[in-house]
């Protein structure tokens, strides 16, 4: 699923809808198909993409429904989900209708129970949730819905420890704490490799040191880079 120069951390900041349609398309791809989804409405209604995806992810679901009305080919793509153990959240003419939400539900449950994906151990320890703290997990998604409670402009935060490694995400939320302290003409906007990622972060320590008065003692940027789970969201905090 990622793109040419993407870090499973850059799939990571991706919105779970937009990470959804990533998904959905990849499969598209693999199948040779001329379609791509931009939305669950409209792109889905006549339930071509639909068919094409399940076929993907079970080849025992055939292709026939390419044949059929749009009315019987979702019919079909919902007996078919079935197969895949997918839950009852959508009927055909939800599908027919456009209906944008139960189309996202529908695609959650298709990607739940079938994602159709492989990954490398290293790339599976990068993308899945950390749970081995409960308190940490507790206290990292209070900190990611406070912080997604800001209305910053182009930034959503699906994981703190992934997220925060390029220094970007953190500033922004400096800046908004308090504005203006962030000189962005010193901020590596596009941070490629890792020496950019640490000047970034770097940078961070330093604001919250001197700007917010913040006691960082043992906190360095090196630390935020590398996801240090405790270190991170005593940052937070």
């Amino acid at each position: 699923m990622k793109e040419e120069g993407e870090e499973v951390s850059d799939l990571l900041k991706l919105s779970p809808e937009e990470l959804l349609k990533r998904w959905f398309n990849y499969h598209l791809k693999n199948a040779g198909h001329d379609r791509r989804i931009k939305n669950f409405s409209s792109d889905l209604k006549d339930a071509v993409n639909y068919t094409i995806l399940l076929n993907q992810l079970n080849k025992n679901i055939d292709k026939s429904g390419l044949d059929l009305t749009d009315e019987q080919r979702a019919t079909k793509v919902i007996k078919d989900s079935k197969t895949l153990n997918v839950p009852n959240t959508i009927l055909a003419k939800d599908i027919l209708s456009g209906n944008d939400k139960l189309n996202t539900l529908f695609c959650a449950e298709i990607f739940n129970n079938c994602p159709g994906l492989t990954a490398s151990e290293e790339e599976y320890n990068a993308a899945k949730m950390l749970d081995d703290d409960i308190e940490g997990s507790r206290e990292e998604r209070s900190f990611r819905m406070w912080v997604n409670s800001l209305g910053i402009d182009d930034l959503h935060i699906n994981n703190l420890y992934e997220e925060f490694k390029d220094g970007l995400a953190l500033l922004k939320i400096i800046d908004k704490v308090k504005p203006g302290c962030v000189d962005w003409k010193k901020v590596e906007k596009t941070p490629s490799n890792k020496f950019k990622k640490l000047a970034n972060t770097k940078m961070c320590v330093d604001l919250c040191k001197n700007e917010l008065g913040f006691d960082m003692v043992n906190i360095g940027g090196v630390d935020i880079h590398n996801g240090e789970k405790k270190l991170v969201l005593g940052t937070m905090w």
